[in-house]
C-alpha cells in the first residue's frame, strides 16, 4: 500500500510525489484526510486529487469561509473509500475521536464514477455522524449538495437529506422533487421554502441555508444557471433543530431511514449559514474543484 508524508521548505508544504506547494493548513488538511482514507483500507489519492483538495482548502480560506465548513465531502473519484471520508471534518465523523468516514449503506464501487456518488432510490444512504442538535442553533445551519443525476420525482420523494425527530422538529432538504426545491430548516410551516428551481432536473449547485433565527434562503447555480437567490423566508420559527443524526441520500425519522434517493452527487457539504456572497465563492470553489478533478460538474 502506498504511503505518503508532509516535506516542509519554509512555510510551503509538498506531499511526498507532488510538486504543488501548499500553504501550512492546506497540507496539513490534505494530509489528515490522506491518513484517514488509508486507515479505511483506501489507497493513496492521486497526486492531482490531493493538489486539488489543497487548493479547494485555500481557496476556503482566502474567501473567508473556511471556518464555517462543518463536514464536506467532495466525493473525489479515486476509490469508494477516499469518496465517503470528508475532507474536512470538525464536527461528525472523519474528527476527532468520530471514526475515519461517513458510515455507508449498500453503496459498493460501481457506484462511484467521475460524476459522483449515485444512489438507486431504495436501499443505499450515508451517515455522517452529524448530530443536527449538537452543533447548529436556530441561528445557523446550512446544507450544500451538486447533483449530476437528472430526475422527475415527485414532491418530497427522494430526498436527499433529512431528519425528522420524535417532536415534529424537522430538517429536509431536496434539491428537486418534481422542479421543485424543499428546504425545511426546523419546522414545515412558517419557515419552509418549496420553490421552482431553475435548473433543470436538479442538475448542479444547490444550497439552503439558515442566516438568522428568521431567515433561510436557497441559492442555485451551475455552468448554465448563474448564481442566485431563488427562495427566502422570514417567518418565525416554531421548533428547534432536531436531536438525530442527518444522513445523506434520505431521512431520518428515528426508527428508520427511508424516502431514499436515487440522485448522483458529486459534492455535499454540511456548515453554518452563507450568505448570497458566501455561497458564491462556495460555488466557485466547488465548481473549479470539480473540474480539476475532471468531471461532476454542469
Amino acid at each position: 500500500m502506498s504511503t505518503h508524508s508532509l516535506r516542509r521548505t519554509g512555510r510551503r508544504y509538498y506531499l511526498n510525489d507532488s510538486t504543488a506547494p501548499f500553504s501550512s493548513a492546506a497540507g496539513v488538511a490534505v494530509a489528515d484526510w490522506v491518513s484517514r482514507v488509508v486507515a479505511e483500507g483506501g489507497d493513496v489519492p492521486s497526486d492531482n486529487t490531493k493538489n486539488t483538495l489543497a487548493t479547494f482548502h485555500q481557496t476556503l480560506a482566502t474567501d473567508g469561509i473556511l471556518n464555517k465548513m462543518v463536514n464536506i465531502n467532495c466525493v473525489v473519484p479515486d476509490s469508494l473509500q477516499a469518496a465517503l471520508t470528508p475532507f474536512i471534518a470538525t464536527h461528525g465523523s472523519g474528527s476527532a475521536g468520530e471514526g475515519n468516514s461517513w458510515a455507508n449503506t449498500n453503496f459498493t464501487n460501481p457506484d462511484l464514477t467521475i460524476f459522483g456518488l449515485k444512489g438507486d432510490g431504495t436501499t443505499k444512504y450515508l451517515r455522517t455522524g452529524i448530530q443536527i442538535s449538537n452543533i447548529f442553533s436556530v441561528n445557523s445551519m446550512g446544507i450544500t449538495i451538486y447533483n449530476t443525476f437528472s430526475n422527475t420525482e415527485a414532491v418530497n420523494s427522494g430526498l436527499d437529506a433529512g431528519v425528522l425527530d420524535f417532536s415534529s422538529r424537522i430538517f429536509r432538504f431536496a434539491v428537486n422533487s418534481a422542479d421543485t426545491c424543499v428546504f425545511e430548516c426546523y419546522d414545515t410551516g412558517t419557515t419552509r421554502i418549496a420553490v421552482a428551481t431553475p435548473l433543470v432536473g436538479g442538475l448542479g449547485y444547490t444550497s439552503g441555508n439558515r442566516t438568522t433565527s428568521i431567515t433561510s434562503s436557497v441559492y442555485v447555480a451551475s455552468s448554465v444557471v448563474t448564481h442566485g437567490l431563488i427562495g427566502i423566508n422570514t417567518g418565525s420559527l416554531s421548533a428547534s433543530p432536531p436531536l438525530l443524526e442527518l444522513p445523506i441520500y434520505c431521512l431520518n425519522t428515528t426508527t428508520t431511514f427511508n424516502t431514499i434517493s436515487p440522485k448522483q452527487f458529486s459534492f455535499i457539504g454540511i456548515h453554518f449559514g452563507l450568505t448570497q456572497n458566501e455561497s458564491l465563492a462556495f460555488y466557485n470553489a466547488i465548481q473549479s474543484m470539480r473540474i480539476s478533478l475532471g468531471g461532476g460538474y454542469i
